[in-house]
């Protein structure tokens, strides 16, 4: 593994966990990185995601998301990129937000926590895991649900959601 350049906050703070959520597109030219443990205007675990792009070797930040002064808003908590889309959650507010690669898009609010986040690379639909469901909601329309995940084997949620998710959503 050769590495030509560490990517890295370009405001950094102590305890952030700076790429706890990492996500690289297909084409390897973008990278969406989450801290949703980052103080940001004073508010502790405001959090945080910051979008890097590549041209030839060199990596620059190009976006991040200006949160609202809140606190715990947990910024970042999930993240996902495509070469156009991105995807990233709020997870104090059960909120998840999809844009473009220049900050355009829209949110959707989910009736429990969200647990896992990611866009489909051909459709680029975004697909979120908030309890123990399945949702998209496509093109800014209502939430959707698609399915429900029912664990009657006594395998963990989180593992299960891993399983349905690299078959279907991925």
């Amino acid at each position: 593994l050769l590495v030509q350049q560490i990517i890295q906050d370009a405001n950094p703070v102590a305890n952030e966990n700076f790429g706890s959520a990492l996500a690289l597109s297909a084409s390897g030219n973008h990278i969406v990185v989450g801290a949703a443990s980052k103080t940001v205007n004073g508010f502790a675990g405001n959090g945080y995601f910051g979008q890097f792009d590549r041209s030839s070797s060199t990596w620059t930040q190009t976006h991040t998301y200006t949160p609202p002064s809140e606190y715990n808003l947990q910024i970042g908590l999930s993240v996902d990129i495509t070469d156009s889309h991105l995807i990233f959650s709020v997870g104090a507010k059960k909120e998840v937000h999809y844009q473009n690669l220049t900050a355009q898009g829209y949110s959707a609010i989910f009736p429990d926590p969200v647990n896992r986040i990611s866009l489909d690379p051909v459709t680029e639909e975004p697909k979120v895991f908030s309890g123990n469901a399945l949702y998209n909601f496509p093109n800014g329309s209502v939430v959707n649900k698609l399915k429900t995940l029912s664990v009657d084997n006594g395998q963990a949620l989180p593992s299960l959601i891993g399983s349905y998710n690299s078959k279907i959503v991925a």
